[in-house]
């Protein structure tokens, strides 16, 4: 999970429609990739921003995983399960977001 609005994120966030999910795939890429390529392993960074967007590679990996349900899960609908698991990731995020303000509004008022 990146912030847009992080000092190391915000000029590319400000210049780019989800820029600092961008930035930080590519860190996730340049940190992970050469020890999956290793043990010949695919690495997909799956970012998400603190505002909800989700980068291209988890956008990317959201559609194949739909694509695998849907032609492997038989007794109940795939894609509600995956729509499931993104709303509980919707939730989250959002529930830690309102605690951080929280904890950041009754600091600034002490």
């Amino acid at each position: 999970i990146t912030h847009p609005l992080n000092t190391s994120t915000i000029r590319q966030a400000a210049r780019y429609q989800l820029g600092a999910a961008q930035q930080r795939e590519r860190t996730k890429t340049l940190k992970y990739q050469p020890e999956c390529d290793k043990i010949n392993a695919e690495f997909i960074p799956l970012v998400m921003e603190t505002f909800g967007g989700l980068g291209k590679q988890f956008n990317c990996f959201l559609k194949d995983l739909r694509k695998i349900v849907s032609e492997n899960i038989t007794l109940t609908n795939g894609s509600l399960l995956i729509d499931e698991m993104l709303d509980q990731i919707a939730f989250h995020m959002i529930t830690s977001n309102g605690i951080i303000m929280k904890s950041a509004s009754s600091k600034h008022y002490d």
